[in-house]
C-alpha cells in the first residue's frame, strides 16, 4: 500500500501538469482529458486491489507487472500529446521500472524494460511519421537510442536489486530457521523431546518466585529409572534410549496440564508440580 500511494503521488503530479499544459494551450483539451481519465481509473483500480479483500487474490507480482505496464503506456500515450515535454517523460519511465525491483523477479523486470523500449520506439516511430513536423524524425531517433541504452540498463540494475532482495530474503528465512532449530536444541532434550535440565532449571526459577510471595505451594520431584545400568549393559544403547523416549509417552498422561516432566540428567527425570502441597504431591507420585 505505501507503494500504490508512492505512485498515486506521481499520478497526482502528472495530471496536474497535465491540467497546466491544457490551460497553457500546449495539450489538445480532448486528448488531455482522456489521458486524465486513463490515470483517475488506473488510480481508483490500483488503491481497489491494494485494499479491497476479494481482490487480494491478486498476486503481488501480477499486481506490480500491471502497474509498471500501466505506467509505461500511460506515459507513451502522453510522449504523443505532450511534444514539448516529451524527452522528460522518458526519465519517468525509468522510475516505472525500478519500481518493480521491489516486488518482481528478475526476469520480469528485464521483460517490462524492453516491452518499454518497444512501445516507445513504436510510438516515436508512428508519430515521425504522423507529425514530422512536430516529431522531428531525427530528434526521435535520438530518443529512441537514448531509450534503447537507458531503459534495457535500468532494468538491468532493477533486476540486481530484484535478486539482492530475494537473496536477503532466502537469507532472513534460513536465520529465522536456524535461530528456531538453536532455541529448540537449548530447552529441549534431544534424545527424549522433553524440557531440558537448563530450561526447567530457567522454569524452577520463574515458578519459585511466583509461588513465593502468593504464599502458593510448589512441588518437585527428582526420580530415575530402576535398574538402568543393566538394561544398558545387556540390551545395548539402543534399548537403553529406548526406554528413556518411553518415560514422557508413560507419564506424560498422568500429570497435569501445568505440570512439567523433564529430562534432568543421564536416566533421571524431574517433575515440576506447581500449586501443588506435599502430601499431593506423594499421591500423584505413588500414582505413578
Amino acid at each position: 500500500m505505501r507503494r500504490v500511494l508512492a505512485s498515486l503521488g506521481v499520478y497526482g503530479f502528472a495530471a496536474l501538469a497535465q491540467v497546466y499544459g491544457m490551460l497553457i494551450g500546449r495539450t489538445p483539451p480532448t486528448a488531455g482529458w482522456a489521458l486524465l481519465l486513463l490515470l483517475a481509473a488506473g488510480m481508483v483500480t490500483m488503491v481497489v486491489l491494494a485494499r479491497t479483500p476479494a481482490a487480494q487474490a491478486v498476486s503481488e507480482v501480477a499486481f506490480t507487472v500491471g502497474q509498471t505496464a500501466f505506467a509505461v503506456w500511460c506515459l507513451a500515450l502522453a510522449y504523443t500529446i505532450n511534444p514539448d515535454v516529451r524527452g522528460m517523460l522518458l526519465m519517468i519511465v525509468g522510475l516505472a521500472l525500478v519500481h518493480g525491483a521491489f516486488e518482481l523477479p528478475a526476469r520480469y523486470c528485464m521483460a517490462l524494460g524492453w516491452m518499454s523500449v518497444l512501445v516507445l520506439g513504436a510510438v516515436m516511430a508512428l508519430m515521425s511519421h504522423l507529425r514530422a513536423d512536430v516529431f522531428d524524425p531525427v530528434v526521435e531517433t535520438v530518443h529512441f537510442l537514448f531509450c534503447l541504452v537507458t531503459l534495457p540498463t535500468v532494468a538491468h540494475l532493477a533486476a540486481g536489486m530484484s535478486r539482492t532482495r530475494v537473496r536477503l530474503v532466502q537469507q532472513q528465512v534460513d536465520l529465522h530457521a536456524a535461530l528456531d532449530h538453536i532455541g529448540t536444541l537449548t530447552t529441549l532434550d534431544e534424545l527424549t523431546g522433553l524440557p531440558n535440565r537448563r530450561h526447567v532449571q530457567d522454569l524452577l526459577t520463574n515458578s519459585a518466585a511466583l509461588s513465593a510471595p502468593a504464599h502458593r505451594p510448589l512441588a518437585v520431584c527428582l526420580f530415575n529409572l530402576d535398574h538402568f545400568h543393566r538394561l544398558n549393559d545387556t540390551l545395548g544403547h539402543a534399548a537403553a534410549d529406548e526406554a528413556l523416549r518411553r518415560i514422557g509417552s508413560l507419564v506424560q498422561p498422568l500429570i497435569g496440564e501445568s505440570d512439567v516432566l523433564a529430562r534432568w540428567d543421564g536416566d533421571e527425570f524431574l517433575l515440576l508440580l506447581p500449586d501443588t502441597s506435599l502430601e499431593l504431591a506423594q499421591e500423584r507420585v505413588a500414582c505413578l
